[in-house]
């Protein structure tokens, strides 16, 4: 994993934004493609689509060592409500 802090441009609200490191393998990867095409750089959405076997593996791992970890498993229940306040708390304001 790799985690950087993003900000959008209507928002005070800093984020951390977390993507597998194969995602952004690929990422550099198609972006200079892209850049050799004189092609508009690649979306995550469309990384996602590319990686979609891997990222299923990945999750498929992370779900066994959090059902094996249940200290893990509660701090992730924590994350994921967390995660929610902050995107109700973002379409509030």
């Amino acid at each position: 994993m790799s985690c950087r802090n993003e900000k959008s441009t209507s928002s005070r609200v800093i984020r951390k934004v977390c993507h597998p490191k194969f995602a952004l393998d690929k990422l550099n990867e198609e972006t200079q493609k892209a850049r050799r095409a004189g092609s508009p750089p690649p979306t995550m959405e469309f990384i996602q689509r590319l990686t979609r076997k891997k990222q299923q593996a990945y999750y498929a791992y992370t779900e066994k060592v959090i059902k094996a970890n249940p200290d893990l498993a509660k701090l992730f229940v924590e994350m994921v409500d967390a995660q929610r306040a902050l995107k109700r708390y973002e379409e509030q304001n």
